[in-house]
């Protein structure tokens, strides 16, 4: 993996990763995460399948 390139404005700062990194981190998270998935919690809302924002407000009422 190669260095992030961290590009700082006035107001924000933007993290640059390669073209390849990025697609190397989307396939580790496809895989960790139907690896993982019977050890989640189903309220790790963020998840697919998991409600998202609509479950999560439901849970904390």
């Amino acid at each position: 993996m190669k260095q992030l390139r961290l590009i700082r404005g006035e107001e924000k700062s933007i993290e640059w990763w390669s073209s390849l990194d990025a697609l190397v981190l989307k396939a580790m998270t496809i895989v960790l995460t139907e690896h993982l998935k019977p050890v989640l919690s189903p309220q790790c809302f963020h998840l697919p399948e998991n409600g998202g924002l609509k479950e999560a407000i439901a849970y904390s009422k």
